[in-house]
């Protein structure tokens, strides 16, 4: 290697769902803004999408027969390499055990999938339909689906949740499982940068070296005093600053009880306990929860919706009253935090997902206490074997306290960090506005602008490791750690 290699990774603009990827993963990027010239040490691997103009054809078969990779949706590689294809739409896609990819388990599209025809192809996961095509010294990873599209989709479906036992819980949630998306995504791009020997770096998930973080959300509707004074007690007793979002129309207790609550965070949950297509109506909606808040002198900086729903004009809405983060899973669940796009623009509010299934939807489905117990203990390991916040759901009128002080004392027993949603959106934010410029050369990654305060995950050639960003990295003195990964669930069709 005669020349250092530049570690972003380029992409053509207008590839929101694709940057809203990058972004969760952590992944430096930057846009191929001359499309005549791509340089295979200008970038360490390209990313081709629908979006990809005809006219940068030419560069990018050049960048790929000198040694480059790309990871291509298979569209754009049928056109570019003059190969016909055949289009189906599916449902869902199961992995399979044995794969690079077996993890991911089942991904709910409900959407169209293209296959280039050819008897043969090198698949890497013939369930998914993903394959690696090498053309010269290089190598592309082509995905079926329009990851771009997939993304930004905003259809919720009610869905069942994985139990080991035959009647499974359910919740209205986004219908694609943009998760499951996401980590296609990084696993393919880290099986190039192995094809290449280069490190794969990202800005690591959580503060510090934490594995996980752990946050605990409140939705109030519908609870009494007593129910969340004795929830708020037990938050207390493991030190946890919950994250409580109130309902505001008994105004009385949000007086007597909310308000007064020094160790907790309080955001807003509804005045009615509706969520509107309408702009207008959801603005009185939030206008009138908000007048509750004023007349406390307190000013949320949070919001969730009822029923986990969401539509671009509450999105409107939510940003118009100024409020930092939201979460609703009917956009997105079990996934890293990210910018919705709203009218083509990416929102200033952060959604942070969480999982959608609470005791009450346990309940519906007739899970026993020990059962609701095991349920979210494996959620939880889980959780910790995919590098994903811990984010769990709790309406106090379901009471059930000793299910989360079993919980919350397995907590304890972790490396994790315990965060308010709202400390969590801070330290995501400093992630966001903090940049990544790395370089490699013989054997060590060579930074731009160290800084002390970040830590970046390194994956090389099957390994990893988390270290601080203060310094140049040489590989050879990392005390690498293997990866683990889930467990296929055998019985998930």
């Amino acid at each position: 290697m005669n020349s250092s290699i530049n570690l972003s990774i380029g992409i053509v603009k207008n590839n929101l769902g694709w940057e809203t990827i990058l972004s969760q993963e952590g992944i430096e990027f930057s846009y191929l803004d001359d499309l005549h010239l791509i340089n295979s040490a200008q970038f360490s691997a390209i990313i081709i999408t629908k979006n990809t103009p005809q006219k940068s054809y030419p560069a990018i078969l050049q960048y790929l027969k000198c040694g480059g990779i790309g990871l291509f949706e298979s569209i754009k590689f049928c056109e570019i390499f003059s190969i016909s294809m055949t289009t189906k739409k599916v449902k869902y896609l199961i992995s399979n055990k044995n794969s690079i990819y077996a993890e991911i388990g089942l991904i709910d599209l409900e959407a169209k999938i293209s296959i280039p025809n050819q008897k043969k192809w090198n698949y890497l996961d013939t369930e998914l339909n993903i394959f690696d095509y090498n053309i010269n010294k290089g190598k592309i990873i082509v995905l079926p689906f329009e990851v771009n599209s997939l993304v930004l989709d905003e259809r919720s479906k009610r869905k069942k949740f994985y139990a080991n036992r035959k009647e499974l819980p359910s919740e209205v949630v986004s219908l694609v499982s943009k998760g499951k998306l996401r980590e296609i995504v990084r696993i393919s791009l880290q099986k190039l940068f192995e094809f290449r020997n280069l490190p794969f770096i990202q800005k690591n998930y959580f503060p510090e070296q934490y594995k996980s973080v752990f946050i605990f959300r409140v939705d109030t509707d519908f609870c009494n005093e007593i129910q969340a004074t004795n929830l708020q007690s037990l938050c207390e007793k493991y030190k946890i600053k919950g994250s409580w979002f109130a309902d505001t129309k008994q105004n009385v207790r949000f007086e007597n009880v909310y308000a007064k609550m020094k160790s907790q965070e309080i955001g807003l949950h509804c005045y009615r306990h509706l969520v509107f297509d309408d702009y207008s109506e959801n603005a009185k909606n939030f206008e009138k929860g908000m007048d509750v808040f004023r007349k406390c002198k307190m000013n949320p900086v949070g919001f969730v919706a009822p029923f986990g729903e969401w539509n671009q004009a509450l999105g409107k809405v939510i940003e118009d009253f100024d409020f930092k983060f939201s979460s609703e899973f009917s956009l997105d669940y079990d996934n890293f935090p990210f910018y919705p796009i709203i009218d083509g623009e990416k929102s200033a509010v952060l959604q942070i997902p969480i999982h959608p299934i609470s005791v009450g939807r346990l309940r519906r489905s007739h899970f026993s206490k020990n059962e609701m117990i095991d349920y979210y203990l494996k959620i939880i390991e889980e959780k910790l074997q995919k590098n994903e916040p811990i984010i769990i759901y709790h309406h106090p009128h379901h009471e059930m306290l000793e299910i989360f002080e079993n919980l919350f004392r397995f907590i304890d027993s972790l490396d994790v960090k315990k965060m308010s949603m709202n400390d969590y959106y801070l330290w995501w934010q400093k992630r966001e506005n903090t940049e990544i410029k790395a370089r490699y050369y013989h054997n060590e990654i060579i930074f731009d602008k160290p800084k002390s305060n970040l830590f970046v995950r390194i994956s090389y050639q099957g390994k990893q490791e988390i270290i601080s960003m203060n310094k140049n990295i040489n590989l050879q003195n990392i005390d690498w750690k293997s990866s683990s990964k889930p467990m296929f669930q055998k019985d998930i069709k």
